[in-house]
C-alpha cells in the first residue's frame, strides 16, 4: 500500500490522511468486524513501525478491553531496544521462544 504496509484495502490505495490516521481508520475496521476478542497477537515489527507513524494500536486495544500480544519478540533476534521500547508502550504479552533471556532482559531493565 501506498502507506507502506503490507495492506491491499482501498484505503491503502493513495496517501489521503496521515499514516496515523489511515492505522487508526484500519484498525477501527478490524475491531468493528471481529467482536467478542480478549487479544490480538500482532507482530511485533508491525507494532514497531506503528509506534514510528506516531499510532498506538496498543492505546486503542486497551480502549476497547483488549490486550495486546508481540510476536515473536526472541532474544537475540530481535533488538533488545525494541522488546524494551514496546514493553514501555503497554504490550500485555510476548511470544517468545525465548522465554528465560526475555526476563532476564526485563529484569536487567528496572523491573
Amino acid at each position: 500500500g501506498a502507506y507502506g504496509y503490507h495492506d491491499d484495502h482501498i484505503l491503502a490505495g493513495q496517501k489521503l490522511v496521515p499514516a496515523q490516521q489511515y492505522l487508526a481508520e484500519r484498525c477501527e475496521i478490524l475491531l468493528n468486524t471481529i467482536r467478542e476478542v480478549s487479544t490480538w497477537y500482532v507482530n511485533y515489527r508491525l507494532i514497531a513501525r506503528c509506534l514510528e507513524d506516531d499510532f498506538d494500536m496498543t492505546a486503542l486495544l486497551h480502549d476497547n478491553g483488549i490486550r495486546m500480544d508481540a510476536w515473536t519478540m526472541d532474544v537475540g533476534k530481535a533488538a533488545d531496544a525494541d522488546i524494551l521500547r514496546l514493553r514501555a508502550a503497554g504490550i500485555d504479552q510476548f511470544t517468545t521462544n525465548t522465554p528465560t533471556a526475555l526476563a532476564q532482559l526485563f529484569n536487567g531493565a528496572g523491573s
